[in-house]
């Protein structure tokens, strides 16, 4: 019985139920696996009742018989589709490499026609572009200070000759000194005890000195300082206004129509025009070019301060004594300075 049971396994199940049906048929088959023969089986009605209903929903015979050759037909005409598919591929190889060496054959070409083509364009080119002018350089233009400057430079003091002993130079040129320009009178009264007081012009120039100064900065805004400026501004200002003047007390003086005037002129100096900035520095210029620079025995040296003090009132710092005093205006015969004829 053992040997039955082993052999009804190899057995396929359609097979088993075909031997079934009809118990005195032998049953072969060759797998596509395998290809081995089946043993014969005689099939007897020993076998149980529930085998035939367990086989009798399974698909028929043949069509798995069908399929199983299609199989087998398919597998064997896979190898020879491989070997049928390999041979197209070799000729399309071959092809392709005559393709490739007509390509190569062509680019080659094109490259050697290619210089001559690049050696005919920039002559095409110079036909076409137009010759350039040649530019002439001018000299840079530098202004008077910057060719003075220059001039400065090129000399070269340790090859001149040493002045004698306790000496500087032995001989000095220059044009002196630059006084400030006139007082110009503007014309606006200041009150004394609520009335207008009429001045003169050095009257009013020393008026104009104490207006310009700040009420609340660093000398009139400061308790220790501001007693000491108003003494020493008010002594000098009776000095020149006179013993008969009636101007005598400082606190009936009022300077404030004066310092409103000097503000407006302020903003009228902050809006004035290009032009007229250029005016003015050209009038400074003018008068640095003159007295700016000296001849010291043959070459040019500059001048450190060439403008005579401008009359004012003496602010100093800190508690100075002499702060509030009046500068006055130095006039040319007051001046003696050693210059060559």
């Amino acid at each position: 019985m053992a040997d039955d049971s082993s052999s009804e396994d190899d057995v396929p199940i359609g097979q088993l139920r075909s031997s079934a049906r009809k118990p005195d048929a032998v049953v072969s088959s060759s797998s596509s696996a395998g290809g081995r023969a089946r043993k014969r089986l005689n099939y007897t009605e020993e076998s149980d009742d529930d085998d035939d209903d367990d086989f009798a929903e399974s698909p028929p015979p043949a069509v798995k018989k069908r399929k199983i050759k299609k199989e087998n037909g398919n597998g064997r005409s896979s190898n020879g589709s491989a070997k049928s598919a390999a041979k197209p591929k070799k000729e399309k190889e071959k092809t392709n490499g005559k393709k490739k060496a007509a390509s190569s054959a062509k680019k080659s070409s094109a490259k050697k026609k290619s210089p001559a083509a690049k050696k005919k364009s920039p002559a095409a080119k110079k036909k076409t572009l137009p010759k350039k002018v040649p530019v002439k350089k001018e000299l840079k233009k530098m202004e008077r200070a910057e060719r003075i400057s220059h001039a400065m430079q090129a000399y070269l003091w340790w090859n001149a000759d040493d002045p004698p002993k306790g000496c500087q130079w032995v001989k000095m040129e220059h044009a002196g000194v630059s006084f400030p320009e006139q007082y110009e009178p503007h014309g606006v009264r200041m009150l004394y005890d609520g009335e207008e007081v009429e001045l003169n012009p050095v009257e009013e120039e020393a008026a104009t000195f104490f207006a310009a100064m700040d009420p609340e900065g660093m000398h009139l805004g400061n308790p220790k300082t501001a007693p000491i400026f108003i003494k020493n501004f008010m002594a000098d200002f009776r000095a020149v206004l006179g013993k008969k003047h009636v101007i005598k007390d400082f606190e009936k003086c009022d300077f404030g129509p004066i310092r409103r005037h000097l503000e407006e002129q302020k903003l009228v100096k902050k809006a004035i025009t290009d032009m007229e900035k250029k005016m003015r520095k050209d009038v400074k210029n003018t008068a640095m070019f003159k007295y700016g620079y000296s001849l010291v025995d043959g070459h040019l040296e500059k001048v450190g301060n060439y403008n005579m003090e401008p009359p004012g009132a003496f602010r100093g710092r800190g508690e100075h004594p002499k702060m509030g005093k009046l500068k006055q205006r130095v006039a040319p015969e007051q001046v003696m300075i050693n210059v060559s004829e």
